[in-house]
């Protein structure tokens, strides 16, 4: 079996991914299907096809080795969904249309102060989608739901708006080592899946898997290869406390280099969960946030089996999960506001 396959998902009905109510009315969902989503999905598809796998059942061992080893369960992006990289100078405000550069990467050697064509001031992306606000309504339902009193009032606890993807987007992304075989249920191929929450009115998805799809080879400058965070990453130092930077003994592992420096253009966050199956929270991590970009000096040029191999296997801890995923090469605008979207 492959080591590798890129997934395809065509959303039939709305998917909730949700990121976990606010205090306020509000239940958002991400931009994406999470890893941890594209996990739960999978193996709820083998749990109805083959059991529970209890001990003792025959599918239990696979079921172990699918998802909880080394497997690897990519995030699921449309392009416009991708983060800005942290890396990246931009307009503070909107680009006039003459503009004729949008993003300035530091990772790349690149610096500025304003923008030389309209004279405006310059910031550090914040890790947002590259899609512009106006385009974003396009992949989102938001529904208000309410129950109602005798006298037509809202509920205690039961007015709430929920957010959700539109139905029709296509988002791709990449499996690894033995994720590969969650697509495969009983020598039957999976060809649709329910994501998220809500799955009983919402979540279909029709499902493609290439395994003879090839990666593409990760940025490199010479002999620096540049990462950017496609999901939020959780790195930790040799006590096991929470760290801005992937470890360099990971990082020679994967691409057989040394790791001379990193440099790093990061911001903190966190993430929490909730696990359905066991109906407990996730431990909340502090993680460092999609859009996060790291430079990578090595004392030579990795090969490109070894950038294709990073591209797909991600990270840092909970990889399975989808945490610590990267982006494919980077495609930025350069001419209207309008393109954004690579």
């Amino acid at each position: 079996m492959s080591t590798t396959a890129k997934v395809t998902m065509k959303l039939e009905q709305p998917v909730h991914a949700g990121t976990g109510p606010l205090p306020d009315y509000r239940n958002p969902t991400h931009d994406h299907i999470p890893g941890s989503v594209l996990r739960g999905a999978c193996a709820a598809a083998w749990i109805r096809a083959l059991g529970a796998p209890a001990p003792g059942t025959a599918h239990r061992q696979a079921f172990i080795e699918t998802f909880e080893s080394d497997g690897v369960f990519g995030p699921l992006h449309r392009a416009g969904s991708l983060p800005v990289p942290i890396s990246v100078l931009v307009h503070k405000y909107e680009a006039e249309p003459d503009c004729q550069q949008l993003w300035w990467d530091r990772s790349l050697g690149e610096d500025a102060t304003e923008c030389p064509d309209c004279g405006q001031g310059l910031e550090a992306a914040k890790g947002e989608p590259r899609e512009p606000p106006e385009e974003r309504p396009e992949w989102l339902l938001r529904r208000t739901r309410a129950a109602l009193t005798t006298d037509g009032v809202a509920k205690d606890e039961q007015l709430y708006r929920k957010d959700s993807l539109a139905r029709r987007q296509v988002l791709t992304g990449w499996v690894s080592a033995a994720a590969v075989q969650a697509f495969d249920v009983g020598g039957e191929p999976v060809q649709r899946l329910w994501l998220g929450g809500g799955r009983t009115t919402g979540g279909l998805a029709r499902v493609t898997v290439d395994p003879d799809a090839e990666p593409e080879a990760l940025e490199t400058d010479g002999s620096a290869v540049v990462l950017r965070l496609a999901s939020s990453g959780i790195f930790v130092d040799v006590t096991g406390l929470p760290a801005d930077v992937p470890s360099r003994e990971e990082l020679r592992g994967v691409l057989g280099v040394e790791v001379v420096s990193v440099v790093r253009w990061m911001r903190w966050g966190e993430a929490a969960g909730w696990h359905a199956a066991a109906g407990l929270a996730k431990p909340t991590e502090r993680v460092v946030t999609a859009g996060s970009t790291y430079r990578v000096e090595c004392d030579r040029a990795p090969s490109q089996e070894a950038l294709r191999a990073l591209r797909v296997r991600g990270l840092g801890l909970r990889r399975r999960e989808g945490f610590g995923a990267l982006c494919p090469p980077l495609d930025p605008p350069t001419s209207t506001p309008a393109s954004v979207i690579p």
